[in-house]
């Protein structure tokens, strides 16, 4: 029950900027339309990430069980070390609006696509395990 509240509350909701682009694009007679912005994709790996660090904050391992507490560690440290990488391809993007030779998008729209398909490998990852856990 857990993993499909996370799946509609967090994934399709994240999802909503881009679906609703795509259905505007598609009524509309104007072809500036995208699809997609690397905006939105960094937002949508936020949102992810931060649900997974949410969801890791209410886990309590018992105090002897240490892979588990070394697991909490390391899943909070990577979510944190990706929500930085958010941050540079968020910070790229928006600076080559105002300058377009600063960084080439479609790289940076490719890192943002596998890192937030990452991040929904990763948070469902944790979401398994906590579901686990719980049992």
């Amino acid at each position: 029950m857990k993993k499909t509240k996370w799946f509609v509350c967090t994934v399709a909701v994240g999802l909503l900027p881009i679906v609703l682009r795509i259905l505007v694009s598609f009524f509309t007679k104007s072809d500036g339309i995208l699809f997609y912005t690397i905006p939105d994709v960094v937002a949508f790996g936020l949102l992810l990430q931060i649900s997974g660090i949410n969801e890791l904050e209410h886990f309590y391992p018992d105090k002897s069980n240490i892979a588990a507490r070394s697991w909490k560690t390391i899943q909070n440290s990577l979510s944190i070390f990706i929500i930085v990488f958010y941050g540079v391809l968020f910070t790229l993007s928006t600076l080559s609006e105002g300058y377009p030779d600063l960084a080439d998008l479609s790289i940076i729209s490719k890192c943002a696509f596998a890192l937030a398909f990452s991040s929904l490998i990763i948070t469902g990852a944790i979401l398994d395990r906590l579901s686990k856990e719980e049992m």
